[in-house]
């Protein structure tokens, strides 16, 4: 079985090229959330449907039916054919998109270091709930999301007063804020969980979505 930092890899990679691009493929977004037992889609599409790592397995649920398929021994192609996915469609969820890598060997993943992973992620929605109970209802939260990009979980809050869509000129007394918070399963088994709060300064452009986010 592999190790920590590279079970973190290949469910990143599950993550982003199974999860995300099928969900993308069907609703044109691809924000993850914490699931039971690990990762998940929210439900999308018409049926509806979801997809969920649950431990050692992938999950898939259409309608009322569910039916899975073991990550240990399959190749990504495998639960791409599982999941309704093709690997040769462009994809990408941001920059730091992360590669396809071999797609034709199998999974042997330590399922001690998938649960620390996936647990991590429960305790971060958690947290990040407890957080944004205490924002007061004048401001906008964003949906908390497991950012299939970078592999973390994370939210904002603008800061401002005015209408969430408009902007003042930089420096104004009213420029909206945006505090964005996020946590990520540490890339090294000994290295701490990593907690980031940041501030992010207004953009010349503001728009009420981006293509993808939720």
């Amino acid at each position: 079985m592999t190790s920590t930092p590279t079970t973190r890899e290949s469910l990143h990679t599950i993550a982003a090229h199974i999860l995300a691009r099928r969900r993308f493929g069907v609703s044109g977004r691809f924000g993850l959330r914490a699931g039971p037992g690990g990762i998940a889609t929210p439900s999308f599409g018409e049926a509806p449907e979801t997809l969920r790592l649950s431990g050692s397995c992938l999950i898939r649920e259409v309608g009322g039916t569910s039916t899975d398929i073991l990550v240990n021994g399959s190749t990504l192609r495998n639960l791409a054919t599982f999941a309704g996915v093709d690997l040769d469609e462009p994809f990408s969820c941001g920059a730091d998109t992360p590669p396809l890598g071999p797609v034709d060997t199998g999974f042997q993943l330590s399922t001690d270091a998938m649960a620390e992973i996936t647990d991590w992620f429960a305790l971060a929605w958690r947290v990040l709930d407890d957080v944004i109970a205490t924002v007061p209802d004048r401001f906008e939260v964003a949906t908390i999301q497991l950012w299939p990009e970078h592999f973390d979980a994370a939210t904002t809050v603008k800061l401002s007063a005015t209408d969430p869509i408009s902007m003042s000129a930089p420096g104004a007394p009213h420029d909206p804020v945006t505090r964005a918070s996020g946590t990520s399963p540490s890339e090294r088994c000994a290295a701490p969980p990593r907690y980031a709060t940041r501030s992010i300064p207004p953009s010349p452009v503001v728009s009420s979505s981006r293509q993808g986010c939720t």
